[in-house]
């Protein structure tokens, strides 16, 4: 006997339609919550994880509406608000009278389109583009925040919004030792990443340099910038370039929308011999 509301699974589906039905109901075990995420951005949530985890795959069809209000145990407006988040987010695409499906692009593997965005010595891409938002000169930086290092007298105040492919990714504050900006070639921040920039070209050179990276939701602000849900899911960053007398000339915070944070490094301390260098001696 069917259960009501779920379209009986009979000879006239086609392979796909039985193929993402298998697919979608491999990962549906999940008991939505009353909170503070909306139960539509509950839904949106785990769809998306199946499209970015690769369960569901471009072209894909999704499940009829009632199917899903069956499975996640919602309404209909809670399912068509999940779905409008997602095709807001160029995840799926929606047309009157037909099936919704996943996107083209959006169940690119991400074997396929890495980027390590965090390395602050990668190239950008042809797409890149930098947006200041605005500079503050002759600040201090807040109080307690050096991990390492000691803060100088005075830095120049940036926020950056970068984006690739015309999609924001990261959103930046960063303070620049006042002394070491004023001989920066003028405009510098609107062209290059600043990091690389300094370290390849600062007086005194940059000696000592750290990184720490959490996964938090972001905020009102951070998914306003970055085009992003709120409460998505982001990766914030610190980094703090040091001179030879251990002046924290360079402090950065980085906000990374989830959905474009990659990070790929070599694990040198475990292990003898770099990749790279295997790849060359085959």
């Amino acid at each position: 006997m069917e259960s009501k509301g779920v379209v009986p699974r009979d000879a006239a589906k086609s392979t796909k339609d039985r193929i993402t039905e298998t697919k979608v109901a491999m990962s549906t075990a999940h008991d939505l919550q009353h909170g503070p995420t909306a139960l539509y951005g509950q839904v949106a949530s785990i769809i998306r994880s199946q499209i970015t985890g690769g369960t569901l795959r471009a072209d894909d069809d999704l499940p009829p509406i009632e199917q899903l209000c069956e499975r996640y145990g919602v309404s209909r407006i809670t399912i068509r608000q999940a779905i409008q988040t997602l095709v807001a987010e160029g995840l799926l695409i929606s047309r009157r009278g037909r099936r919704v499906t996943v996107a083209p692009q959006a169940g690119v593997s991400q074997a396929d389109t890495f980027k390590d965005v965090v390395d602050p010595m990668s190239a950008p891409q042809d797409d890149h583009e930098i947006t200041v938002l605005d500079r503050t000169d002759r600040v201090v930086l807040p109080e307690g925040v050096c991990f390492i290092g000691t803060p100088t007298a005075s830095y120049v105040r940036l926020r950056k919004v970068h984006r690739s492919g015309g999609v924001p990714y990261c959103v930046m504050e960063m303070y620049v030792d006042q002394a070491l900006f004023n001989r920066l070639p003028r405009g510098i921040e609107r062209r290059e990443k600043l990091a690389p920039f300094l370290i390849k070209r600062a007086n005194p050179e940059i000696k000592v340099g750290r990184e720490r990276i959490i996964v938090a939701a972001a905020d009102f602000e951070e998914a306003q910038m970055l085009e992003y849900p709120m409460a998505g899911p982001v990766a914030r960053m610190t980094r703090i370039l040091c001179d030879p007398d251990g002046n924290a000339i360079y402090y950065g915070r980085f906000t990374y929308r989830g959905d474009r944070f990659g990070v790929e490094r070599e694990q040198g301390p475990y292990v003898k011999q770099p990749w790279e260098q295997l790849r060359k001696s085959k």
